[in-house]
């Protein structure tokens, strides 16, 4: 090989190698640019504001304990699927998700005792603490920044068999199909990497 080929050869090899690492270190910047992003501090809303958006998706800005986060519920009088009767809680970090976590987790099962109490990684289901006149079986879920809330079970103060006696006419809630919510448990669980990416990527973009 006489120099003036090796000299080529050397400079594509060394034009090659800088082409791999201008582009290793733009996927470095944007994965760096990700992980920094806040999710509830720059999403485009005022504190203790809120809006609609796609598929009547309603996102809530505000403030606990001087940490922001948005809160993404649909309600279920607009329900289509399992997905659309959760509610949501985005935070701009998986550090400030963890300690929401952990605050909820400690609380509840100390309120619960034991009474419903079921955990996993990363999830429990307890009796919600807190409410008056009613008793809430509900989930609790992290996935990374995102937390998910699943209400499970509800009985009021006031049966709907209690009302029928009473009035002699059945409730609309005695009457229409409803949803069994006590099936979104299962639901979160194998689907719960899915639902942050829902989150993230469609209903805040």
């Amino acid at each position: 090989m006489n120099i003036s080929a090796f000299i080529k050869r050397t400079a594509a090899i060394v034009l090659m190698l800088v082409t791999l690492m201008s582009v290793a270190a733009c996927g470095a910047a944007k994965d760096n640019a990700k992980d920094n992003k806040k999710y509830a501090t720059d999403y485009n809303l005022e504190l203790k504001k809120s809006k609609a958006v796609k598929d009547n998706w309603q996102i809530w800005k505000r403030e606990e304990n001087g940490v922001v986060m948005l809160q993404i519920t649909k309600g279920s009088s607009y329900a289509e699927e399992p997905r659309d009767y959760l509610l949501f809680w985005v935070f701009d970090s998986e550090k400030q998700a963890k300690k929401k976590y952990q605050t909820l987790y400690n609380k509840c099962k100390d309120y619960n005792n034991g009474s419903k109490w079921e955990e996993g990684d990363d999830w429990f289901v307890s009796e919600e603490p807190d409410v008056c006149d009613a008793f809430i079986t509900w989930m609790i879920c992290r996935e990374g920044n995102v937390i998910i809330e699943a209400d499970l079970d509800f009985s009021g103060a006031w049966s709907d068999s209690y009302v029928e006696e009473t009035t002699g006419t059945p409730t609309e809630a005695t009457t229409e199909e409803k949803f069994d919510k006590s099936t979104l448990k299962d639901y979160v669980i194998d689907n719960r990497s899915e639902l942050k990416d829902f989150v993230l990527n469609e209903i805040l973009q």
